[in-house]
């Protein structure tokens, strides 16, 4: 009402970022919307325009401008109203006699996942937080693209799952948004209303899946052999394969973990094994197992009837219905959500995505279940409208006599939930955008049509999967260490995504004392603008003792994730960073409560020597301060003509002597130029050669 044809135009303001306004041709006959025609697209939104008010009272133009096209919806039907002999004129539970006329318009609400609201900055490349004082609760389900949870990022490579619930709720505000507390409030949900969820252009490989209370979520068949099911006169069954079926060997086991069992044995009457069939419904208070809704169900009679399930992404109940009977194996088969979805342009034409499954039946052919009255809304003058009850298309006792079928109908879901799963992988990198709206089965009197919700949309950056990137050491880097010295420092990487299990190893070994410590989030130093550390840290600790004087090590480490698949071949799976170790020749650092004479006999030589070598130390007897560090021996360049064995002979030492003074000491081979550290033994001292 109030309606009419001819051009309409979209709001344009800074607030919506628009840059050139939007107009189309609207065509309106009978009081309703027939046609929409762009006439003139428009730039820059980023939220939905609202149509100008000398068009359209009331009507809302959602038009957001998507990388393939526009994904365009015209709403134009009253909100609800109420009025209250007292109090505010909001909708709320708690006011008194509260009238209700009209329809509630469904809201559809995002749960989320790891990074909504986070951006994507390609330069740094690195996560962009959302803006400050933004809040992931404070959404109001009906604001369609809003800048508060319109960006999302997901890594090429990893799943991702964002969950959708929609819900068609009588305590909305003035402006049509529901608040996070009434929104499930029982005395606010419209009870005769079925809210499902229509979906925009999908990614190719996206599957949907559906949460809603009271589905049936798994099923069972167990098997019998009571003794009630052999003919009169005849002794309890024997054989090996009755034997194992006597007493429902499963049945205990079922009932532990929370199935209830259909009370019709569904091979009554055909002889062979007793046959029965659990379900189990969801379980609101198990947060650590997927629980998702069973939506179709089905039955196979034949190989062919196989094949055509298991085409359709149905899957097989394990458990033949005609077990010990004869005939043709029977199975039931289940499906779950979409199952696998089947794409147009994008699009999901698959007719998968529906309710779960709440209620099921087995009946004789020839019968069908009662159709039941449902329950009056409380806040509403109207009935629901039955659910229908579907049939399967086999026999369960197919190939035998008396012929059985399984029923099932499909519940009410009012709030309705799905989670949209989906791996993004290197060839979908860059923006993707996921719309969905709500639906409800509540009919608009003035439009006869279900009434509808705005759209929901979130612009997704999928970003490629980054190795991790070495922070420190830093590139080419030399680290100088000291005998008895303990010296410890971080070997840290920076991860895109911080969800990702990170692996950082040393390459080979490292030297003997030396080790590399936990994982860990560094505590501070971290430059991250999100708030949350990216980077991860182990620390490398290592105080090389007295034999290990002259040694000079390059280490390596490498850091790696988890291998997604979707690496392009012939791409490095891991990062390398090396850092040159080298301890010093010749110098000690004390240790905590020495002196010189405990530093000798450390090193096979006396005090005097040492004494002598320190001019810095005053007392020979006297405790020096740890870390302190002291010479414990002289500096020799290898001349030409020079051996291990004549050094060894000159200086009164052995070459097994020197060979622990320089740990990287040859015996073999010594270059011109090496230095060594020498500890000379006055005592011992050999003709100069």
């Amino acid at each position: 009402p109030g309606c009419s044809s001819g051009t309409v135009s979209a709001t344009c303001s800074a607030s919506n970022g628009c840059v050139e306004a939007m107009e189309a041709i609207m065509t309106v006959a009978g009081g309703r919307i027939r046609s929409v025609t762009i006439t003139r697209r428009g730039r820059g939104y980023k939220s939905p325009p609202e149509l100008s008010a000398a068009s359209c009272p009331g009507a809302v133009l959602e038009a957001v401008m998507l990388e393939a096209g526009w994904s365009v919806m015209v709403g134009v039907q009253p909100r609800h109203v109420c009025s209250a002999a007292v109090g505010e004129t909001d909708c709320e539970p708690t006011i008194q006699n509260v009238q209700y006329t009209g329809q509630p318009l469904p809201q559809v609400f995002l749960n989320g996942f790891p990074f909504i609201g986070y951006g994507w900055d390609p330069q740094a490349l690195r996560l962009v937080p959302p803006p400050e004082g933004w809040d992931a609760e404070l959404v109001d389900g009906g604001s369609g693209f809003q800048q508060s949870h319109a960006h999302a990022v997901a890594f090429a490579g990893r799943e991702m799952a964002i969950t959708v619930e929609g819900v068609t709720n009588w305590c909305q505000r003035t402006d049509g948004s529901v608040s996070l507390s009434l929104r499930e409030n029982p005395a606010c949900i419209v009870q005769d209303a079925q809210v499902t969820l229509g979906w925009g252009p999908l990614p190719v490989g996206a599957v949907l899946e559906t949460q809603q209370q009271d589905a049936i979520v798994e099923l069972l068949i167990t098997y019998d052999n009571p003794f009630e099911a052999h003919r009169p006169g005849h002794e309890w069954a024997v054989g090996r394969s009755n034997r194992d079926l006597v007493n429902q060997p499963k049945a205990e086991q079922a009932r532990h973990l929370g199935f209830e069992q259909l009370p019709v044995n569904l091979n009554s009457g055909s002889g062979g094994a007793s046959v029965y069939l659990w379900f189990k419904r969801l379980d609101p208070s198990d947060a650590t197992s997927e629980q998702r809704a069973i939506t179709h169900l089905d039955v196979s009679a034949s190989h062919e009837d196989e094949e055509r399930l298991r085409g359709l992404g149905f899957e097989r109940v394990e458990g033949n219905l005609n077990e010990q009977a004869g005939g043709p194996p029977v199975y039931v088969w289940l499906k779950r959500s979409s199952g696998n979805v089947r794409y147009t342009d994008q699009r999901p034409t698959d007719g998968g995505v529906e309710v779960g499954i709440t209620e099921l039946v087995v009946l004789e052919e020839g019968r069908t279940p009662p159709r039941d009255v449902t329950d009056i809304n409380g806040f509403f003058n109207a009935t629901q409208r039955s659910r229908p009850w579907m049939q399967a298309s086999r026999d369960l006792n197919a190939g035998l006599s008396n012929p059985l079928f399984l029923w099932f109908r499909r519940g009410v879901a009012n709030p309705f939930a799905q989670t949209l799963r989906w791996r993004p992988c290197r060839c979908d990198v860059g923006r993707h955008y996921l719309c969905v709206a709500p639906r409800s089965s509540a009919i608009v009197p003035e439009t006869g049509e279900q009434a509808a919700g705005k759209q929901l949309c979130v612009a997704v950056d999928v970003v490629p999967d980054f190795l991790p990137t070495f922070i420190e050491p830093a590139l080419a880097q030399r680290v100088e260490l000291y005998i008895g010295r303990e010296h410890r420092s971080d070997i840290t990487v920076d991860v895109t995504d911080p969800t990702k299990e990170v692996q950082l190893e040393v390459e080979g070994s490292l030297p003997r004392g030396a080790d590399l410590g936990m994982m860990t989030v560094p505590a501070a130093g971290c430059e991250t603008r999100s708030g949350e550390c990216h980077w991860r840290t182990r620390e490398l600790v290592w105080t090389p003792a007295h034999d290990q004087g002259g040694l000079e090590v390059e280490v390596c480490f490498l850091a790696s994730d988890n291998v997604t698949g979707c690496e392009e071949e012939g791409t490095p799976l891991e990062s390398k960073r090396c850092v040159t170790l080298a301890v010093a020749r010749c110098v000690y650092a004390i240790q905590q409560q020495q002196h010189l004479q405990e530093v000798a006999a450390l090193f096979q030589t006396d005090w005097l020597n040492l004494f002598a070598m320190n001019p810095t130390v005053k007392a020979p007897d006297r405790i020096l301060y740890q870390g302190q560090l002291v010479n414990v021996g002289h500096l020799y360049t290898v001349v030409a003509g020079d051996t291990t064995s004549r050094i060894a002979q000159r200086f009164g030492t052995t070459i097994e002597r020197l060979s622990s003074l320089n740990a990287d000491l040859s015996p073999a081979h010594i270059a011109i130029g090496a230095t060594l550290c020498i500890i000379p033994d006055a005592c011992s001292l050999g003709p100069h050669p």
